[in-house]
């Protein structure tokens, strides 16, 4: 919870002063210790389920958990575009739209806490 908190505060700082070169920077590296944050949840979330995909994409929590990964593999796949070729998205892309709507996994978790006695 506290990581989508965390990476939305980032993300609208991000869209603010995204002219300034060097915050930029300290937004690539947010995003790339953010994408790491969602791997191991992702692990972590798989060995659960016995490492098994299918499993993990199916269930009560299997349109929230295919959501997750698709974010992720999307992340994951900026954040190395950007590290091979100097080519990411540099939050001026579709990628950005996908890290933003992340903010529902937020809005998915908040609403189950409501119902918790």
């Amino acid at each position: 919870l506290m990581v989508i908190v965390s990476n939305t505060i980032t993300l609208t700082l991000e869209a603010v002063f995204i002219s300034q070169q060097d915050f930029r920077r300290h937004c690539e590296t947010a995003e790339m210790v953010f994408t790491c944050l969602y791997i191991i949840e992702l692990l972590l979330r798989l060995r659960d389920r016995a490492w098994s995909v299918r499993s993990f994409v199916r269930g009560r929590e299997g349109a929230w958990n295919t959501f997750d990964l698709v974010l992720t593999t999307v992340s994951v796949t900026d954040v190395a575009l950007d590290k091979v070729t100097g080519m990411g998205s540099h939050g001026t892309s579709v990628v950005r739209l996908f890290r933003v709507l992340r903010i529902l996994r937020l809005f998915s978790t908040l609403k189950f806490l409501s119902k918790v006695d």
